[in-house]
C-alpha cells in the first residue's frame, strides 16, 4: 500500500457521524446525585466498554437497538440495565456498604499497600525476564483498521469510485471497520543475564498493507514488549507509571476486592485509578498470586481527561501462567488503542483508526544460555523470512486468521490498480512531503519554492527527485534555483544510494552551486527556506555563493558501531554584508579575498546502543534509544592562501540522550566539544549556530545572531526538561486544555586563542566568546491546539551585543514553532 494509505482513508471517513445505535448517558450517586467518575460501562451483547468522564457521561456504539448495560464502579454495587439506542439515559449507583462481623482499621493504612509491599519485595524473583537465560516462540499479529464508520460511510461521493472496498468493511464486533494494515511475524526470542544480552531470531514477516517502511525488523517481540514489572511502561512513546512501581501510591488510589482464583491459584484482586486527573497512569485491574505475590494478570486502561493526543481509547490485557512450581511467564496479551482527530464526547461520533495487537508465546526455555557469539547480533532475519507460504503460517499461528484478517491483500491490491485511488493518495504525499508524484520521479518541494534575500531578492526554486517506483535502493535528486534581482542561476544535483537491502551501507555523491548561509539553525534547515524567510526578523544578508562536491559513505558495523567517512570540496564565495579580507603584518585589513576553498576528509565513530530505525523511502528513520549516542569525528583539511598551503586538523565529540523520567516527562541533552589545531580561515571556524528568526529553534541558539560568535575551542550543552502534564494538569480549567510546560538551558562555552594571528580578519559584526560563556535560558508551553510551542528565551550573558549597522542584540524574545506529538 501506499505511504499514506491511512492519512487518506481517515479523510474519508473522518466526518462520518456513527450515530445509529449510539446510546449516551449519565451516572450519578443515588443519594447525593452527584456523577460518578471512571464507571466502567460494559455492554454486553455489543462487548463495548466505556468509562464515564467527570462529569459522569458516557457513550457507547451498540451492535443492536437492544442491549444490557453492566456498570461497575470500585465504591458502588454493580447494576444490569437493559437499554434502547437512540437516545439518552441516566443511571444511579447505590453505594456499596458490605457488614463485616469484626473491623481492625489501622490509621492510615490501605490494606492493599501490604500486598504490594511484597509485591516489590519479591519483583527480583518474579520479573519474567529476570533468568540466568530465558527463550521462548513468540507469534505476534497487529491490524490496523478505519473504525466507527456508520452506513452513511457507503454514501459517499469519492467512495462511490472505490465501491470494492466495502466487500471487506469487517461487522464482528458490532460497529463496522475496514482493516487497511495486517503484519504478523514469528519468532524465536533469547534473552541473558550478566552481561544483559538479547537476541530475536524472526522466523516468518508478513505485512500487508504499507510498502513504503521496512517494518519487519520492529514487529517481533523485543521492540514492542510490555513488562508490568518495569517502573514505567511506554506505551505509543509515551511512559505511563506501572501500578506496581515504586512510588505509585503517590499517583495511584488502591482498592482491595473479593479474591478470585485464576487457573486453579487464588489471587489477590487490587483495582486502581489515577490520584490526580490527566496524570500519566492507567485505570484497572491487578491480580496477584496469593502465594509467589507474582501478578497473574493484569488489564490497563487509558483514563478519561488524560493528557495525551488523539487517543481515544486504550485497553492492555496480559495473562500469565505457571510453567514450573513457582514461575510466572507472560503467554498472551492484547492491546487495542483508537485513535480520533479530534478529542472530547464529541469524537465517539468520528470515524478514527484502531490498532489491534496480540502477542502469543509459547514453547519456553528456562536457565539454558548459549554461547556468548550467539548473542551477537541482536536481531536476526531468517533467508526467506518474508516469503513464507500459506502452508507455513497455516502450521505456526495459534489461531486462524478471521475473514476480514485475510482480504487485506485483496483489497489493496485492488486500491492500488484504482485510479481514483492513486490521486488521492498523490494528494496526501503532496501535502506531507511537498513532493507530488508523477511515475518515476517526484516533483517539488512546496515548501522550499519560493524564497527572498537581499542578493537574489524574489527566488523561485524546482526540485525533481526519483521515487521508489525507479530504484527502491537509489534516490537521485536535482535542482535548480532562479534569483529574480541577482538573475544567475543556482543549481544541484546528488545520488543516495542504498549498497544492501537493510539500509546499513549509504554511498552519497552530491554537488551543488548555490547561495547559502553558514551555520543556520538546523530546524530551518530541515523544515524549509520558504517558512525560514516567512518568520525572518532581520534581511537574510550574511550569505555565501557555495560551490561544494562530496562524497561519503556510512556503515553499520553493529548494533551499537556505524561509521562515516567522506571527502569535499568547498568554495566559498562572500556576499551581501559579508566580506572575507587578509589580515597584514601590522594587524590591519589586507586585500578582499574573492573566494576562499578548502579540501576536506572526514572521519566519524558513533557508538550507541539498541538505537531503532525505520527504513524508509530511501531514507531512514532513527526512533532514537534509551541510552547515549556518542559520536567522534576527525577532520583533516588543506587550504591555499597567497599560493601557500595549508593544513589543519579540527576534532569534535557529542553525546546525546532522552531521558525518560516517568510522569515527570522526559529530559533531553546534548553536550558537545571540539578544537582546531591550527590557524584556518573564519568560514571553516566553529561559526556558533545563531538565529535572525522567529521560528524556535531546538538545537541552535534562538537569541545569538548570525556570525556573531566565532571560535576555535568550544564545548557546550543544550538541556531541555519537558515536563508535559506534571504541572498542568493539576491546575483546574487549565487541565482542559491539555498543555505542557517545558523549560531550558543552551551554553557555549570557547575561545578564538589566534585571534591576533589568525589568516583572515573576523568581520566587525563577529567576535570571540574571550573565555566567558554564553547562555540563554526558555519556559514554553506546548501543545497549544495540538500542534504549537511557544518559548519565552531570556539571553543570560553577553546583553550588551551590537550587530550589524549598530542594531542590539535581542536580549528577550518569544519564539515558535509546529510540533505535533501524542
Amino acid at each position: 500500500m501506499k505511504n499514506y494509505i491511512l492519512f487518506g482513508l481517515l479523510l474519508l471517513g473522518s466526518f462520518t457521524g456513527n450515530s445509529q445505535n449510539l446510546l449516551q448517558g449519565n451516572i450519578t450517586d443515588s443519594i447525593s446525585g452527584k456523577p460518578i467518575e471512571y464507571a466502567q460501562v460494559y455492554a454486553k451483547i455489543s462487548k463495548e466498554i466505556a468509562l464515564t468522564d467527570s462529569v459522569g457521561f458516557f457513550s457507547l456504539a451498540l451492535a443492536d437497538s437492544l442491549d444490557t448495560l453492566i456498570i461497575r464502579e470500585i465504591s458502588y454495587m454493580e447494576r444490569v440495565v437493559p437499554v434502547r439506542t437512540g437516545g439518552s439515559i441516566n443511571i444511579s449507583l447505590k453505594e456499596n456498604m458490605v457488614d463485616f462481623d469484626e473491623v481492625v482499621v489501622r490509621a492510615g493504612e490501605n490494606p492493599a499497600y501490604a500486598i504490594l509491599d511484597r509485591v516489590h519485595e519479591r519483583k527480583p524473583q518474579n520479573d519474567p525476564y529476570r533468568f540466568k537465560a530465558y527463550e521462548c516462540k513468540v507469534y505476534n499479529k497487529t491490524q490496523f483498521n478505519l473504525d466507527n464508520l456508520s452506513e452513511k460511510f457507503e454514501e459517499r461521493r469519492m467512495l462511490q469510485k472505490m465501491d470494492f472496498i466495502l466487500d471487506y468493511v469487517d461487522t464482528s464486533d458490532g460497529k463496522q471497520t475496514l482493516p487497511v494494515l495486517f503484519a504478523e511475524t514469528t519468532s524465536r526470542m533469547y534473552l541473558k543475564a550478566n552481561p544483559s544480552k538479547r537476541k530475536e531470531v524472526i522466523t516468518a514477516s508478513r505485512v500487508v498493507g504499507l510498502e513504503q517502511l521496512d517494518l519487519t525488523k520492529y514487529l517481533g517481540e523485543l521492540s514492542q514488549r510490555i513488562n508490568v514489572y518495569q517502573q514505567n511502561i511506554i506505551i505509543l512513546g509515551r511512559d505511563f507509571m506501572s501500578p506496581i512501581a515504586k512510588g505509585g501510591r503517590g499517583f495511584y488510589k488502591y482498592y482491595l476486592q473479593d479474591k478470585d482464583t485464576l487457573n486453579g491459584q487464588t489471587c489477590y484482586h487490587i483495582k486502581f485509578k489515577p490520584r490526580h486527573k490527566g496524570t500519566a497512569v492507567f485505570i484497572g485491574d491487578l491480580w496477584i498470586d496469593e502465594s509467589s505475590h507474582a501478578v497473574s494478570r493484569v488489564i490497563l486502561e487509558k483514563p478519561e481527561r488524560i493528557n495525551v493526543n488523539y487517543l481515544q481509547k486504550f485497553a492492555f490485557e496480559q495473562n500469565f501462567e505457571k510453567v514450573n512450581d513457582s514461575t510466572y511467564l507472560p503467554t498472551n496479551d492484547q492491546l487495542k488503542a483508537t485513535f480520533n482527530l479530534l478529542d472530547g464526547s464529541d469524537s465517539s461520533r468520528l470515524a478514527g483508526v484502531k490498532v489491534i495487537k496480540t502477542v502469543q508465546r509459547s514453547d519456553f526455555v528456562i536457565n539454558a544460555p548459549k554461547e556468548s557469539d550467539f548473542y551477537k547480533e541482536r536481531l536476526v532475519i531468517e533467508e526467506g523470512a518474508k516469503e513464507r507460504g500459506s502452508e507455513f503460517w497455516m502450521s505456526e499461528r495459534p489461531t486462524d486468521l478471521s475473514q476480514s484478517e485475510e482480504g487485506i491483500a485483496t483489497m489493496i491490491d485492488s486500491l492500488k490498480q484504482n485510479r481514483h485511488f492513486q490521486r488521492l493518495d498523490k494528494l496526501a504525499t503532496f501535502s506531507f512531503t511537498g513532493f507530488w508524484k508523477a511515475g518515476p520521479i517526484e516533483i517539488g518541494n512546496l515548501y522550499s519554492v519560493y524564497n527572498k534575500n537581499v542578493v537574489e531578492g524574489h527566488r523561485l526554486r524546482l526540485t525533481l527527485r526519483s521515487s521508489k517506483a525507479l530504484s527502491k535502493n537509489m534516490r537521485i535528486t536535482a535542482y535548480g534555483a532562479y534569483g529574480l534581482k541577482d538573475k544567475e542561476f543556482k543549481y544541484g544535483t546528488s545520488l543516495r544510494w542504498k549498497l544492501n537491502d537493510t539500509g546499513d551501507e549509504v554511498l552519497e555523491i552530491a554537488y551543488k552551486k548555490d547561495i547559502d548561509q553558514l551555520a543556520l539553525g538546523i530546524t530551518q534547515l530541515d523544515f524549509g527556506r520558504s517558512l525560514a524567510m516567512l518568520m525572518a526578523n532581520r534581511p537574510v544578508d550574511k550569505l555565501n555563493m557555495v560551490r561544494k562536491a562530496r562524497v561519503n559513505y556510512s556503515r553499520d558495523w553493529d548494533a551499537n558501531l556505524r561509521t562515516k567517512a567522506g571527502v569535499s570540496w568547498t568554495q566559498l564565495t562572500p556576499m551581501g554584508s559579508l566580506k572575507y579580507n587578509l589580515r597584514q603584518a601590522n594587524g590591519t585589513l589586507g586585500k578582499n579575498l574573492a573566494s576562499i576553498s578548502a579540501v576536506e576528509c572526514m572521519y566519524s565513530v558513533i557508538f550507541t546502543k539498541e538505537e531503532k530505525f525505520i527504513n524508509g523511502s530511501n531514507k531512514r528513520i532513527s526512533l532514537g534509544s534509551k541510552y547515549p549516542v556518542v559520536g567522534l569525528t576527525h577532520t583533516i583539511g588543506a587550504y591555499q592562501l597567497d599560493k601557500r598551503n595549508h593544513v589543519y586538523h579540527k576534532a569534535d565529540v557529542s553525546v546525546r540522550q532522552t531521558v525518560r523520567l516517568g510522569v515527570a516527562g522526559k529530559i533531553r541533552y546534548h553536550l558537545y566539544a571540539g578544537k582546531v589545531f591550527q590557524n584556518i580561515p573564519l568560514p571553516f571556524l566553529e561559526i556558533h549556530r545563531g538565529s535572525e528568526s522567529y521560528y524556535l529553534q531546538k538545537q541552535g541558539f534562538n537569541l545569538m545572531q548570525y556570525y556573531e560568535f566565532v571560535s576555535d575551542e568550544w564545548v557546550g550543552l543544550n538541556f531541555e526538561h519537558q515536563l508535559q502534564g506534571l504541572i498542568m494538569n493539576r491546575i483546574p480549567l487549565i487541565n482542559r486544555l491539555k498543555i505542557r510546560t517545558v523549560y531550558g538551558v543552551k551554553a557555549v562555552l570557547g575561545n578564538y586563542a589566534k585571534i591576533n594571528q589568525g589568516p583572515v580578519v573576523l568581520p566587525s559584526f563577529s567576535q570571540s566568546l574571550g573565555g566567558r560563556p554564553y547562555a540563554e535560558v526558555s519556559v514554553g508551553i506546548e501543545n497549544l491546539f495540538k500542534f504549537i510551542r511557544l518559548d519565552a528565551v531570556w539571553r543570560v550573558t553577553h546583553r550588551n551585543q551590537v550587530g550589524l549597522g549598530g542594531v542590539p542584540a535581542p536580549n528577550f524574545g518569544i519564539r515558535a514553532m509546529f510540533a505535533t506529538a501524542l
